[in-house]
């Protein structure tokens, strides 16, 4: 749900600056997906919960960015905005990756 909502707000930007985002994954991200679809129980919950930390990692350093560089008032906002939550994820996501270790 908080993924579902920092989308609708950068959705709203997006739309009044008539920006269209695209809607579909990437080569890399659905090849991340066709890969997670073939494993089963704890092999998935391992490279899934570790794609998780890498994922969340990766976006607090672009959010970072944009918020500290970024041109747009309403998209440096937006990405402040949501580090916080972000980062949360990855604590979450870290903590999974411990749990899943123990099995």
């Amino acid at each position: 749900s908080d993924h579902s909502l920092m989308n609708k707000e950068l959705h709203k930007i997006t739309t009044k600056q008539r920006i269209t985002l695209t809607e579909t994954l990437d080569p890399q991200h659905q090849e991340l997906l066709d890969d997670l679809t073939k494993l089963k129980e704890v092999a998935f919950d391992k490279a899934y919960t570790k794609d998780m930390v890498a994922g969340h990692e990766k976006a607090i350093q672009l959010f970072e960015n944009e918020a500290k560089n970024g041109r747009d008032a309403d998209v440096k906002a937006w990405a402040e905005k949501c580090l916080p939550t972000l980062r949360e994820h990855l604590k979450l996501a870290q903590a999974a990756v411990k749990d899943v270790k123990g099995k």
